[in-house]
């Protein structure tokens, strides 16, 4: 008897505790911070102090059980992350491959959130932070790979590896939140890339390859002469892999890119000038598709959705399935037109896929011409005197422009990033050819140079 009321008794204590801990978790954390003496005072991005826990575990609970999209969250959640980081830096961070509830698992899970807390920001509550999110998606990366030597990295946590990779080259590669490094950019878009094949990684690998190659090739920050030779190399890839996906990009970057790669990504105005040249002048369905997609975000020219929706229908009822497949994002309305408009494309580009695959016998299927009314110059003058490239002001920006990517300003001695001395051999207007003393050659154009520097697809250049 005695024994089973001693059970009953333990049975009433431990609801009770389990009701305080319900009623507890059920107060937002930022109500319930720890004391000064028990915690660690921080400064949000508002400018307000908070107090988060010393410990991994507590700091983790804590962002958890704070307010969805608070600063109070992101503060827990980069607590969690600094911990986790001062623990590895220690050989302190555990993990074990069958066990879930470790610390490396807190810190990655933590660490990621961080990373992408200040990435994205919260509208009324934190503003993004592009440094501080780079800073944790590179602690992820650090930390993950020396845990995968370990086999301590987990296969479901593969896709936040995955999309740090590709973060940290968008952010690299576009100087966000971190000085623009080229190499370290294309190491990141080649990891991104050919993880982006498997599915542990991403759910759809090749939309997700497509969004890579796109950002590479897509303009301004980025220029396309510096990532156009690795972007090709996973569009080949792709085409040999038999994907339909390949055959747009490769046709895309063959019939306009490659011929503009020079020209295209130094700025967002001067892209959009390239695109509706190549569309009124050319009638090139990339560079429709480019247009429209600059008009519909407001790229280099005043946002215009409805013009933009327009040129986007034109490319894709041309062949652009990148048209195509922004048309059914951006105009939900008409799902099932859009979703059959990509099926005939997709159906077209087969004959053009195996061509490029070298299978005998087959044509390549020819699109529709293109055929879009575009305001001339004079009229796009008078309807965009704010906004346009043709205006009086933008004309002042170009002759800025020129004066600042002059090439007959670079001086006969320049310096790579490692100090080593480049001689001139001979300039022209567009070109300069420099050698260095082991008889290497590089070739800088009028549209890398920025004041005295060079970015190139051989590295960067420096001169005084």
């Amino acid at each position: 008897m005695t024994f089973f009321l001693i059970v009953l008794i333990l049975v009433v204590i431990a609801a009770v505790l389990y009701s305080k801990s319900k009623k507890t978790s059920a107060i937002p954390a930022e109500q319930r911070q720890p004391d000064e003496s028990k915690g660690k005072t921080v400064t949000g991005p508002d400018g307000k102090t908070y107090v988060v826990p010393r410990s991994l575990g507590k700091a983790e609970k804590m962002a958890k059980e704070a307010t969805e999209g608070s600063v109070y969250q992101l503060m827990c959640a980069r607590q969690a992350a600094d911990i986790g980081y001062e623990m590895f830096q220690k050989n302190d961070l555990i993990g074990d491959p069958e066990n879930d509830m470790m610390d490396a698992d807190v810190f990655f899970e933590q660490c990621f959130n961080a990373a992408l807390f200040c990435q994205r920001g919260r509208e009324g509550s934190y503003a993004p932070d592009p440094s501080k999110s780079v800073h944790y998606y590179e602690i992820f990366v650090e930390v993950a790979m020396a845990m995968a030597d370990k086999n301590w990295f987990k296969a479901h946590d593969l896709h936040m590896l995955f999309y740090a990779w590709e973060d940290l080259a968008y952010a690299y590669s576009g100087g966000e939140g971190c000085p623009v490094q080229v190499e370290k950019a294309k190491e990141y878009f080649k990891n991104a890339f050919t993880s982006a094949a498997n599915t542990s990684y991403c759910l759809d690998p090749v939309e997700t390859q497509v969004r890579i190659v796109q950002h590479m090739l897509g303009g301004y920050p980025r220029p396309a002469a510096t990532y156009g030779l690795l972007a090709f190399q996973f569009i080949k890839d792709m085409v040999e892999r038999g994907l339909i996906e390949g055959a747009a990009l490769m046709e895309e970057y063959l019939y306009f890119i490659r011929d503009k790669e020079e020209q295209l990504g130094y700025s967002a105005k001067r892209d959009f000038e390239l695109y509706y040249k190549g569309a009124k002048e050319d009638n090139n369905v990339y560079a429709c598709y480019k247009l429209g997609e600059c008009y519909y975000k407001g790229i280099g020219i005043e946002k215009n959705e409805a013009q933009g929706l327009r040129l986007l229908q034109a490319a894709a009822e041309s062949g652009s399935l990148s048209a195509g497949t922004m048309l059914l994002e951006a105009d939900s309305a008409n799902k099932e037109k859009w979703e059959q408009l990509i099926d005939g494309i997709r159906a077209s580009l087969t004959s053009h896929l195996q061509v490029m695959q070298g299978v005998t016998g087959v044509a390549a299927e020819q699109p529709k011409a293109l055929h879009i009314d575009l305001p001339d110059e004079e009229e796009f003058e008078e309807e965009e005197q704010s906004s346009s490239f043709f205006t009086k002001e933008d004309t002042r920006a170009d002759d800025e422009y020129q004066k600042d990517h002059d090439l007959s300003r670079m001086p006969n001695i320049i310096y790579d990033a490692s100090n080593n001395r480049w001689h001139l051999q001979h300039r022209n207007r567009d070109t300069a050819v420099y050698h260095n003393d082991e008889g290497q050659e590089v070739t800088i154009y009028h549209g890398q140079i920025s004041g005295t520097s060079a970015q190139t697809s051989a590295g960067s250049f420096h001169w005084y």
